[in-house]
């Protein structure tokens, strides 16, 4: 597949991704992630997949909006790298961000269907 044809595959699945962390419902987060995802992220280092859905379940991380634009993608037959940059609005225990970020989401191909297996997030300066 061509690297323009990458781009948009994952851009609509990345988008996907976005609308279910819009929805605030853990459930529809969850079909994205696969059992061991695990996100790096910036300021509270490693969260697993249990602790992340807890925290949506519980209401303490909202999103009200995730938008990301697909930069690069590296695929390896069942994986791929897809490299965003992207605005993250929402707020975790009632206090409120809106961060403008780099994304590098993994993806695995697993039975025909796409799931995240690790996120790494990183600030823009």
């Amino acid at each position: 597949m061509s690297e323009k044809n990458l781009i948009k595959l994952f851009q609509q699945i990345e988008d996907e991704y976005n609308v279910a962390l819009e929805s605030n419902e853990a459930k529809k987060v969850r079909k994205h992630l696969a059992k061991g995802w695990t996100l790096l992220e910036p300021q509270y280092g490693l969260i697993s997949r249990k602790d992340f859905l807890n925290l949506i379940d519980k209401g303490d991380l909202r999103y009200h909006s995730m938008q990301k634009q697909v930069l690069k993608v590296k695929h390896y037959e069942d994986m791929a790298i897809v490299i965003t940059k992207g605005r993250n609005i929402g707020c975790f225990r009632k206090k409120a961000f809106d961060t403008e970020q780099w994304i590098s989401n993994t993806w695995r191909k697993v039975k025909g269907e796409w799931s995240m297996v690790m996120s790494q997030e990183s600030t823009v300066a």
